[in-house]
């Protein structure tokens, strides 16, 4: 399937609405770690059935013209309600990859996602980096309704990417809920994942352990409050043993030197 976009005028994000197939040279620079479908099994021995990724809407000024993808991209999962003191953390380490030209993949969810994209776009620096807002709803519902002008602006200053194509609340595997598309679809796209504040239920726990099944590399955001919360995904990675699979990063220095040595 060879890329196609929907005129400006008829897209409310103001740039072209691109369709990207597996077979276009494109494809290749967003998706740079394929997922072929099938399930896996997650740490706690439940199966988690994933997509396979054969087809993207993508939204952005331009396609790229190289087909493969040299910038190093961290993703991002966490938690939509979060302390006062998290979002202060999200908003910091949105700031740094900012600061150290690191391209972004976020799912543009209210809490978490959203204190990540704020603190890299409020930040000024040189570096040549850009955010990739995934998308769960198909492309022309902006989803969750309170970020549509925030979503637009990724669309102009990065790219806005989706791989709904049946509706809304609809999976491309199971029919029921879109967002395991986004979460598979925001590992598919980054080197590595960073995950914050969230609870033992829900998407987070979900795009932890579909990472540390297909063995991307993984770090934790970690606050001291997360220590004595026995329903924190801190708690769920000590009390299963996942700690050779999970790097804690607990300041600055820490994040720094991780991804360093994933982009050595």
């Amino acid at each position: 399937m060879s890329e196609i976009f929907v005129n400006q005028e008829q897209s409310e994000y103001g740039v072209p609405i691109y369709e990207v197939g597996v077979q276009t040279p494109q494809f290749g620079y967003f998706v740079k770690n394929p997922i072929q479908g099938g399930s896996i099994t997650r740490p706690n021995g439940r199966q988690l059935i994933l997509p396979q990724v054969d087809v993207l809407h993508v939204v952005g000024p331009e396609l790229p013209d190289t087909p493969e993808a040299s910038e190093f991209r961290v993703g991002f999962t966490g938690g939509r309600n979060i302390s006062d003191k998290g979002k202060r953390s999200a908003y910091v380490v949105g700031q740094r990859m900012k600061e150290f030209g690191i391209s972004i993949v976020n799912g543009m969810a209210e809490g978490f996602d959203t204190e990540i994209l704020k603190g890299f776009r409020n930040t000024q620096t040189a570096q040549n980096s850009r955010i990739f807002g995934i998308a769960g709803m198909p492309i022309n519902e902006f989803y969750p309704p309170a970020n549509k002008d925030l979503i637009k602006a990724i669309a102009q200053e990065g790219y806005v990417v989706s791989m709904n194509i049946h509706g809304k609340n609809k999976s491309v595997v199971t029919k029921e809920n879109p967002f395991i598309d986004r979460n598979s679809l925001i590992l598919a796209m980054s080197d590595c994942l960073i995950v914050g504040e969230g609870g033992v239920s829900g998407g987070t726990h979900k795009t932890l352990d579909t990472a540390i099944a297909l063995g991307k590399p993984v770090g934790m955001l970690v606050l001291d409050e997360y220590l004595e919360d026995s329903n924190s995904l801190y708690s769920y990675v000590v009390n299963n043993n996942l700690e050779d699979r999970v790097v804690l990063l607990k300041n600055r220095e820490d994040i720094e030197n991780w991804i360093i040595s994933l982009k050595l």
